[in-house]
């Protein structure tokens, strides 16, 4: 309790009480809302969005982890594909700690792509593209960073791009914060990827 109470001043946890106060919300997963009931033991936790530009969007706690995930995968894939015309994507995913954790990368696969998995060098996708798959930029990109999508707009036919981006996807949390806050703990990691893009 005395180590989740200075969290809690900040991350300042809300009730809603009203279906007036949950109007101005959204859940992206789809799923119905959950009423908490004391009584029953029903008790549903979600996280607002991290980001300002979606902060309308409330994610069940369990979910969170998986949900901020896949955007930022589906974010990266339809930024590449949207501003270059890439022949091979490869992304290697490397955690903090990653001893005896089998992770899985979930992003969102657009038409023309064969998928392979491999657990051999770490945790990577490979993507290969005979043709070119059209794919509609996104309204916007909240998760990528600005260097990241300069060199991808610079990309030209014949050339390459290796670059690391470190990903902070445990937002402060330790993973025994986040458990206590109904979040997946496993998932609660920062991690790097190793993004190659050849043209």
């Amino acid at each position: 309790k005395k180590a989740v109470e200075p969290l809690i001043k900040e991350i300042k946890p809300k009730a809603i009480k009203t279906q007036i106060e949950l109007e101005q919300y959204r859940n992206p997963l789809g799923n119905r809302w959950v009423e908490s009931d004391e009584v029953s033991g029903i008790r549903q936790l979600y996280i607002r969005h991290p980001k300002r530009e979606y902060s309308h969007l409330l994610i069940e706690a369990e979910h969170f982890y998986d949900y901020i995930e896949d955007e930022y995968y589906n974010e990266l894939y339809n930024y590449i594909l949207s501003h270059c015309k890439p022949k091979l994507i490869k992304v290697d995913k490397k955690t903090k700690a990653s001893v005896g954790i089998d992770l899985e990368i979930k992003p969102e696969i657009f038409g023309g792509g064969s998928l392979d998995y491999s657990k051999n060098k770490g945790n990577y996708m490979a993507l290969e593209f005979k043709k070119h798959p059209r794919v509609q930029p996104l309204p916007q990109y909240v998760w990528l960073e600005k260097s990241l999508m300069t060199a991808i707009n610079g990309l030209t036919k014949g050339a390459r791009l290796s670059k690391r981006v470190f990903v902070q996807n445990s937002f402060g949390l330790s993973a025994g914060m986040a458990k206590r806050f109904g979040l997946d703990a496993k998932a609660c990691k920062d991690y790097e990827l190793k993004i190659y893009i050849e043209c």
